[in-house]
Order: C-alpha cells, then sequence, then structure tokens
C-alpha cells in the first residue's frame, strides 16, 4: 500500500470489513458440511472459496489488518477449517512467508498468533506504523478472545488429536518463551471474556429479568453508558458499566 494518508487507510480498512463481511455471509448461507448439495449458492461458495488457496492465504494476512476485520476473519476460519485438509492449509501458511525451511503447520501458526496476542507481543503490522491494528491490552485481549473460541470450535472436529498433540508438546517443551503454553491454558479454561463487540453478555435489569445477546455496539474507550446488543426478540441497550453486565 506504500504510506498511503490516513483517509486512504479508512476506506481501504472500510472496504476491506465489507468483502470479507460479505464472504461471511455468503458462506454462513450456504452449507459446508454438504447437506444442502442441490443448492447452487452453496456450490458456487465451496469452489470459490475452499478450492482458492489465494483465497485463504489472504484471510491469514487479514488476520492482522485491523480489530473488526480480524474478527470477522477468525470467524470465517472458523467456518471452513473444519472442512479443509491440513496439507491444504499448511501450503497456504508456507506460501505467506516463501521459505519452506522456515514454514510452520497451520495449527502451529494459529498458536503462535494467540500466544504473542495474549502476552502483547504481537508487534508486527502489514500497515505499520500507521496500523489500524490497536496495541492496548484491550484490544489484544478481545482479538485474544476470538482465537481462543476459534480453537474451541474446531477442537470438536476432525482436528482434535493433532491439536491435542500440539497442546501437549507446547506445555512440556523446554523453552523460555512461554506464550505458547499461555496460549494452550487459555483454551483449555484459563481465559476470561471481555464484554466486546461480537461478544456474548448478559444483564439482570431491574426487575429481575436476564436479558443475554451479542454485542452490536460499543466503546470502551469513551465515557458513553449504553451497549447495544442483539438478542432473539430485539435490540437492546445496556448500561456498559453496571455490575450486572458480565460476558
Amino acid at each position: 500500500f506504500g504510506e498511503p494518508k490516513v483517509l486512504e487507510l479508512e476506506w481501504i480498512e472500510r472496504t476491506i470489513f465489507l468483502i470479507v463481511g460479505f464472504y461471511q455471509q455468503l458462506i454462513n448461507a450456504s452449507d459446508l458440511k454438504g447437506e444442502n448439495r442441490e443448492s447452487s449458492t452453496s456450490l458456487n461458495v465451496n469452489r470459490h472459496t475452499l478450492a482458492s488457496k489465494n483465497f485463504v492465504s489472504t484471510l491469514f494476512k487479514l488476520i492482522k489488518f485491523s480489530p473488526r476485520v480480524s474478527r470477522v476473519v477468525i470467524k470465517l476460519l472458523r467456518t471452513i477449517v473444519p472442512v479443509l485438509e491440513s496439507s491444504f492449509l499448511n501450503a497456504c501458511v508456507q506460501s505467506l512467508n516463501g521459505n519452506e525451511e522456515n514454514s510452520v503447520e497451520f495449527e502451529q501458526a494459529m498458536l503462535n498468533f494467540l500466544g504473542k496476542t495474549l502476552s502483547n507481543l504481537n508487534e508486527d503490522s502489514e500497515l505499520d506504523p500507521k496500523s489500524y491494528i490497536q496495541k492496548d491490552a484491550y484490544s489484544n485481549w478481545c482479538l485474544g478472545s476470538e482465537l481462543v473460541g476459534f480453537f474451541r470450535c474446531i477442537l470438536s472436529t476432525k482436528w482434535k488429536n493433532s491439536l491435542q498433540n500440539l497442546f501437549q508438546s507446547s506445555i512440556v517443551e523446554e523453552n523460555e518463551d512461554k506464550s505458547n503454553v499461555f496460549a494452550v491454558l487459555s483454551i483449555l479454561g484459563g481465559h476470561l471474556e471481555v464484554a466486546r463487540v461480537g461478544g456474548r453478555v448478559q444483564s439482570i435489569d431491574y426487575s429481575g429479568k436476564t436479558v443475554e445477546g451479542t454485542v452490536l455496539e460499543m466503546n470502551p474507550y469513551s465515557y458513553a453508558r449504553t451497549i447495544t446488543i442483539y438478542t432473539e426478540l430485539d435490540t437492546v441497550k445496556l448500561n456498559q458499566h453496571s455490575r450486572n453486565l458480565t460476558p
């Protein structure tokens, strides 16, 4: 991208967010498990995304682009990784670093990313130093939450044995950098959620009724007192600083 101006960066980020969001809607509308093979939409989406090394490699590049782009990309990976082969994903990861000798397997690369994110060591960026990646603790923790959710999701798929072996080796391995140990322990239950866009929260109103939903809008960097969530019935605004609000 060279060194674009701030407005150009905003346009680039917004455009990429809309594109990956469009793909997420397409894939969510399709049936990746093949239960609806009569759907032409499903067949076209599967053919274009799952068989495209360029598409998946691009997702890996965008995973560090901006907080909201990262969030959508990780959700896309949660959907498509369970139906992809490890050899295909490893080839996509290898195509990014271009060095076969230093290449790592897909699950190892993702665990490394999670470990660095939760340890606040993620300092590289495609747009550095004018990156849209916010490097404060809150943003890294939100990204870490998405990655933890990603691993927990694919643990229930064919990746289970491979991930279990990776987790075991990461814990027993003698290494001064303990970020991957931190990542494994977080996946296995040691991660604490925070209220964040895309996350689930619940609150108890004055009548004692529990309200639960997905966060659509909030700004943790301001003194705004409202947070917007989407429930099964409606869109609800809650007090962002209420003690009754829990992730």
